[in-house]
């Protein structure tokens, strides 16, 4: 007891049970059928988009061999090096081949398709670089060989340093992911 007197009603001095903070096995059965629904919504989503899983013939190299055709199309589109400077300005096509289809493969993995070779273009894509895995071209290259230095790089550095912005590739490819 202090010097003033008892504390007053509701003040909580005596000791209080710990509360139950965790959930119920009702909520735990509900978020784990919302998750499972979740994830069948996106599989099936992406079942239905992604071109390799749908038509695995019309991805072999020996199909691909031949020049890609001026077509676009669902999740793909025809571009040259000409075309795209007359859009874009001097010195904004990034890549040493003169044309190729920028396509988007399964959620948000972009790819520049030429010469039976799928490039990686961004971070997505560079996850099928080296590996068979599901949704990914059986041909994805770096993008490195094909990439071009930047023809005018910050003063003070070394020619090579610095490349042409692939940004130019990955906004117009993140926007076929959405057709």
């Amino acid at each position: 007891m202090s010097q003033w007197g008892p504390p007053p009603p509701g003040y909580g001095w005596a000791p209080q049970p710990p509360r139950k903070t965790g959930l119920t096995t009702g909520q735990k059965v509900l978020i784990g059928v919302g998750l499972f629904m979740a994830c069948s919504v996106v599989a099936a989503v992406n079942s239905r988009r992604d071109p390799v899983q749908a038509t695995p013939k019309a991805r072999s190299s020996s199909t691909h061999a031949a020049a890609p055709t001026p077509t676009d199309g669902d999740g793909h589109r025809f571009i040259n090096r000409a075309d795209w400077e007359k859009e874009n300005g001097p010195n904004t096509w990034p890549v040493s081949i003169a044309a190729g289809r920028l396509e988007c493969i399964g959620p948000s993995r972009v790819f520049f398709f030429a010469e039976g070779t799928y490039y990686a273009v961004n971070g997505a894509a560079q996850s099928c670089v080296g590996t068979e895995a599901p949704n990914c071209p059986s041909s994805t290259s770096k993008l490195d060989p094909i990439w071009l230095d930047d023809p005018n790089p910050p003063a003070g550095t070394k020619p090579g340093d610095f490349k042409i912005s692939i940004g130019n590739f990955i906004t117009p490819g993140l926007a076929l992911c959405e057709k």
